[in-house]
């Protein structure tokens, strides 16, 4: 009789146990699926905004070819203009070469931006 009930104890603990690891890995499943979502939403997001980075960073690039255009025309320009009109054209070159320089710093400035995005995707990953 004694046996039967230290075997029916044995066997309870047994069960009991089992409910317990069942219901811990079924937290740990819900904890790591959360975790996974979380991932995906940063991953997302991280893309997201590379995205919008490197579409700033073509805008830029493409201001500067213009403004490079447009400071080669008005160089051209001031060639045929009587001297009041290529002092206008130099001072126009000087305020285009503060865009410029204004749009490098800001490139720079986006560059930095975007590899910190790319260096956080990949702390993410």
């Amino acid at each position: 009789m004694a046996a039967a009930t230290v075997d029916q104890a044995v066997e309870d603990a047994r069960r009991e146990a089992d409910e317990i690891v069942e219901e811990i890995s079924a937290q740990a499943e819900a904890r790591r699926d959360e975790a996974t979502r979380v991932a995906a939403e940063a991953e997302a997001m991280a893309e997201h905004l590379l995205a919008e980075a490197d579409q700033s960073l073509a805008r830029i690039e493409e201001a500067e070819t213009e403004a490079e255009m447009i400071k080669v025309i008005a160089r051209e320009q001031a060639d045929t203009l009587v001297s009041v009109e290529r002092e206008r054209v130099a001072d126009e070159i000087e305020a285009l070469a503060e865009v410029r320089n204004a749009l490098e710093t800001e490139r720079g400035a986006l560059g930095s931006y975007h590899e910190e995005l790319r260096r956080r995707v990949q702390e993410l990953v």
